[in-house]
């Protein structure tokens, strides 16, 4: 199914189209990683459409790193002392997903899983910190300069093998993925493109002592290179410039970036519009997903809860609709690799498929068990129900108000009335008969049956 919006024409709230709970809902869903709070659609409700997507754009101030970031790097003396930066690691950026309003994280995410590196091979932290920081540097920025510098991190030299790539030994592995992963897309390149790019990036090593990338001109491949039709002594930044002024990488970017915000069912007509934004912004990101966002295509009802949420968006929008706290690092791990999303530790270097592919049978059980653990055990995950009841008691006239209203925020998709009925009638809800007293454990205890309820839904698992 098609939306009937076929361009980027702004979106106007109208009656058939209203700014409401629902909408502002599926933005700050597609936009932020995990599902919002009742507080934040509240707010985003008052800014209007427009405003709402500017403010996302607000980024607050870039975190303070570690201390242990610029330490010597290398294998560290005790790999306990390894494990805990990582697990460190995982907790800040667990942390600044569930705090910053801004898009600035769910960007560092698609950055992530973009230009891809592993932990395992990786191995240091202080590195996976870096080039994590890059993506939060540059997340809405010139994805053409990005490009330039993630090749030169010790992160991908090492993932990709760059500091082994020399011009008495070419390695085409950072060259080929350049190509087919991260820019311009598999059958836009030949093997001589990739050869003639490998030749381009060699040179980079990593110096031990302030784990930073540097350049060694005798280690680098000075012969003429012909590339893409152009000849000359290109370096890897030469080759990065050359590769953007063809017009299929705006196509492949912009497929990426509506596969990602939008819809893995791609729309055509729109990537090509989405393209040519990017060329005529120069490959500046912000203004091509203001454009986006503030489009009717994006807000149509079709793509709203259309979409699987990824373990990190389930579990972080469990934490964040429920003003919960983390769990230790420990468990965060184990919870997020059972249902199938480790943090650091993409599969391979095309990142995580996403989309259907987060749901099988045994990961759609864990995903579940997750959630009803969650509201089960509500006081250890710090969800405080009476005062998660008393929010929407405030602006609900009645019981069953109260009710409509946590199920318009807790679900993507709006339920059709005959199931609203049947779950409003299995929780016997009279017109008034809790509403003056809210916090009671009557109410609260249905209120804690009704989120069980909806936790365990499948439209639940959507975004």
């Amino acid at each position: 199914m098609k939306s009937q919006f076929r361009d980027l024409t702004p979106y106007k709230p109208s009656h058939e189209f209203p700014w409401d709970r629902n909408r502002v809902g599926h933005l700050l869903r597609r936009t932020r990683i995990g599902d919002p709070s009742p507080q934040e659609i509240d707010r985003f409700l008052n800014l209007g459409p427009d405003r709402a997507v500017d403010v996302l754009f607000e980024f607050p101030q870039l975190p303070e790193p570690f201390e242990w970031v610029n330490d010597p790097p290398g294998a560290p003396e005790n790999p306990e002392i390894d494990q805990e930066r990582r697990e460190e690691l995982i907790d800040f950026m667990i942390d600044l997903a569930l705090k910053d309003i801004s898009i600035r994280e769910r960007l560092v995410y698609f950055w992530s899983n973009h230009f891809v590196v592993q932990v395992s091979k990786v191995k240091d932290p202080r590195w996976m910190f870096r080039i994590n920081n890059l993506f939060r540097k540059n997340a809405a920025g010139n994805i053409r300069e990005l490009t330039k510098a993630v090749g030169k991190e010790p992160a991908m030299l090492i993932y990709l093998d760059g500091v082994k790539n020399t011009k008495r030994q070419i390695n085409e592995n950072y060259a080929r993925e350049l190509q087919e992963l991260f820019t311009i897309g598999r059958g836009n390149y030949t093997q001589n493109d990739v050869v003639e790019a490998a030749r381009a990036f060699t040179g980079w090593k990593i110096n031990k002592t302030t784990g930073k990338s540097y350049f060694v001109p005798w280690l680098f491949d000075a012969g003429e290179k012909t590339f893409y039709g152009y000849t000359g002594n290109f370096n890897g930044d030469d080759i990065v410039d050359i590769i953007f002024k063809r017009p299929e990488t705006a196509t492949f970017l912009a497929k990426k970036i509506y596969r990602h915000f939008v819809s893995y069912k791609e729309d055509e007509e729109v990537i090509s519009q989405l393209a040519t934004l990017l060329v005529d912004n120069d490959f500046e990101l912000a203004p091509v997903l203001k454009t986006l966002f503030k489009s009717a295509h994006f807000m149509d009802d079709i793509f709203i809860g259309a979409d699987i949420k990824s373990p990190q968006q389930l579990l972080i929008g469990l934490l964040r609709q429920f003003s919960g706290k983390p769990p230790n690092s420990k468990l965060t791990r184990r919870l997020l690799s059972i249902t199938g999303q480790p943090i650091l530790e993409p599969p391979n270097v095309s990142g995580w498929k996403e989309h259907e592919a987060w749901l099988d049978t045994s990961t759609l059980i864990y995903r579940k068990a997750l959630s009803i653990n969650f509201i089960e055990r509500h006081k250890k995950f710090g969800l405080d129900i009476n005062e998660f009841t008393y929010y929407y008691a405030k602006r609900s006239s009645t019981t069953k108000e109260l009710f409509k209203n946590i199920i318009t925020d807790l679900l993507p998709t709006r339920l059709s009335n005959e199931d609203l009925e049947n779950i409003l009638n299995f929780f016997d809800i009279d017109q008034d008969s809790y509403i003056n007293n809210p916090t009671s454990t009557k109410i609260q205890g249905k209120v804690l049956g009704l989120l069980e309820t909806l936790v365990q839904m499948e439209a639940f698992q959507l975004t």
